[in-house]
């Protein structure tokens, strides 16, 4: 892999207090580069000064990583395609650098003749290839960065905990080298690596060197192998595991598959007899308890949740915001046509309306009736404060795929981690006091905040678009619809105001404004009923 030069990244306390980064770190258009430190200084405004600088000096190293659509155990990982045993050019040389593409091509063209490792070195990184023909004339390139090594180990090992060093070590010896080989490319003593091996071998519960590449490296392959030959995943286990630890028994977990064999999962909650509701989450899924489900059998109500790709799902691909709500509205699709015999509802939250609106414009035959939920406006929301963190979000959203990639992925590591969750999660919501009880309640109650934080760690892939709905919401859409329109809000909401959702509400003929009293952003808990009883009366009316 080429090295990017180690730009030196300096911070410098601008007017008004804001925080700047070094231009220098980061390889964009020259038009975006201020643009890009100010949205990283927002994002990142919660962390101490030398944690900015530490994801600085990580971006300009690991940028040209960030091209890829392919997500690994969570983790961005560039996947190069090859036919005719040559690589394509798209983003080969950016991501490889003259030197090691000539590595890979030399390799390609001996398995024109003979056998050739599935794994091998590359600088810091490892390439792993993945024949799709028999002749291995025909397959791909995955870069695996030492920080998607560690994800794996932590996803496939999860006691052993590797330290940098160890994953250094467990990439040399996966990449084919001996102990002495991989000790004098990293100029370390053969002591130092001997020491090092023992204790890798240990961690990982294996006895012999050999049993590395045995071992680890066969899964390593095979996990690869699986994730690029299943074009779409029916199942996911870390969205499984959501469901059993978090959301009561009775809630109904489906995956629905198209004519492509395309999945959607879909949860279905309440009685199978009651009138179905179809409700689009927001960023992650409110905090559903037992006596909600019970609400949901008082009213006569049944909510089938069609849920957004990368949701508690970091195994799924990563798509363009086109592509998501092309997905979105084909998972609406497919609800509709299995649960619904007449036109249905559909109730969103938050920045999900752009997919409720762009389905109804698709579908206005079907539907009878939109509820916005803690609708989004974007001209006149707060910036400043805490509201820098979204405002930050919106600009990469806007013009850098590469810097929010990375920005999310440090972002995921160090603000939400188990240490620095509580802190963060209050203050985002410390300007609403009805926000901040439902904060108390997912932190102090049943789970202790591990609900709230897993939902956030785990849906990076269907977050990150909620921020690029947010720049064109299409509200003009709901003009033309001719449909039913009902606004939900809460009258403390500090985040999307509620006098902006009057003037919204006020420009669209006919829509209706439902006032939910002492309720902000988080319409859950004992905000449920207060959302979902107007939608009842109206639908088992």
């Amino acid at each position: 892999m080429h090295e990017h030069d180690m730009q030196t990244c300096a911070k410098s306390k601008q007017t008004g207090g804001s925080d700047s980064i070094s231009n220098e770190a980061y390889p964009a258009p020259r038009q975006n580069v201020q643009k890009g430190h100010e949205a990283v200084a927002d994002v990142l405004n919660f962390l101490a000064d030398d944690k900015h600088d530490e994801f600085a000096h990580w971006y300009a190293r690991h940028e040209h990583l960030l091209v890829s659509g392919f997500t690994l155990w969570g983790y961005p990982v560039p996947v190069l395609e090859y036919a005719n045993w040559r690589l394509l050019p798209d983003e080969a040389l950016r991501v490889l650098g003259t030197d090691h593409r000539a590595r890979v091509e030399n390799r390609l063209q001996a398995s024109r003749s003979e056998r050739q490792d599935h794994l091998i070195l590359s600088g810091e990184d490892l390439l792993v290839f993945h024949d799709k023909t028999g002749d291995a004339s025909v397959g791909f390139v995955v870069v695996l960065s030492p920080e998607a090594v560690e994800r794996f180990t932590a996803a496939q090992f999860p006691n052993a905990k590797l330290t940098p060093a160890l994953v250094r070590l467990l990439i040399c010896f996966l990449g084919g080298m001996s102990l002495t080989e991989g000790a004098r490319h990293d100029d370390k003593s053969v002591e130092t690596r001997k020491s090092q091996s023992r204790e890798l071998r240990q961690r990982l519960g294996l006895e012999r060197t050999s049993d590395i590449m045995r071992v680890v490296g066969a899964r390593l392959v095979a996990t690869i192998s699986a994730e690029l030959t299943e074009q779409t995943t029916s199942r996911s286990e870390t969205f499984d595991r959501y469901v059993a630890d978090y959301l009561p028994d009775d809630v109904r977990s489906v995956v629905l598959l198209d004519r492509d064999h395309r999945a959607f999962r879909v949860l279905d909650m309440g009685p199978q007899s009651g009138k179905p509701l179809l409700v689009l989450h927001a960023m992650i899924l409110p905090d559903i308890r037992k006596q909600d489900i019970g609400m949901l059998h008082e009213l006569g109500l049944r909510l089938v949740w069609p849920l957004r790709n990368g949701l508690n799902s970091p195994e799924d691909p990563v798509l363009s915001e086109d592509e998501q709500i092309r997905h979105a509205c084909r998972g609406i699709d497919l609800v509709r046509e299995l649960f619904c015999e007449e036109r249905i509802s559909i109730l969103s939250f938050a920045a999900s309306s752009k997919v409720a609106l762009e389905y109804a414009r698709q579908n206005r035959p079907y539907v009878d009736a939109l509820y916005f939920a803690a609708a989004c406006v974007l001209e006149g929301r707060p910036q400043g404060g805490v509201r820098r963190l979204a405002k930050g979000m919106l600009k990469l959203a806007s013009f850098s795929e590469p810097l929010m990639s990375a920005t999310m992925e440090y972002f995921q590591r160090t603000i939400l981690s188990r240490q620095s969750f509580p802190k963060f999660i209050r203050k985002q919501f410390q300007d609403s006091t009805a926000d901040s009880r439902i904060v108390e309640a997912e932190l102090n109650n049943r789970f202790s905040g591990e609900r709230f934080r897993e939902a956030l760690t785990t849906s990076v892939t269907s977050a990150r678009h909620d921020f690029g709905f947010q720049r064109t919401l299409n509200w003009e859409v709901a003009k033309q619809l001719g449909i039913e329109l009902h606004f939900l809000h809460g009258n403390d909401d500090p985040i999307h105001p509620l006098p902006l959702i009057e003037t919204l509400a006020a420009s669209l003929p006919g829509a209706r404004l439902h006032v939910i009293e002492d309720a902000g952003q988080l319409l859950y808990h004992d905000h449920l009923r207060a959302v979902l009883t107007p939608v009842a009366s109206r639908l088992c009316a």
